[in-house]
């Protein structure tokens, strides 16, 4: 549903930003969650435009790259 989505993305974007906060020593507040929430809605809408061939089937490749790369 519309709003167990935005929870998802919401505290989503909140993990992302301590994390980027953490690697890279920065200060990031409200701005830097909301660029995050932007480029993963654009990413997944992207994905939906192209359809499966074209958005998933991408996305899922470059989900095994980093899941192997992870693996070493």
């Amino acid at each position: 549903t519309l709003f167990g989505l935005a929870t998802s993305l919401g505290l989503g974007a909140q993990q992302a930003t301590s994390g980027i906060n953490h690697v890279f020593g920065t200060d990031g507040g409200i701005g830097m969650q909301l660029v995050v929430i932007a480029v993963v809605t654009f990413l997944a809408t992207m994905s939906v435009i192209r359809g499966i061939n074209g958005g998933v089937k991408v996305l899922s490749n470059i989900n095994m790259l980093v899941a192997l790369g992870l693996l070493i």
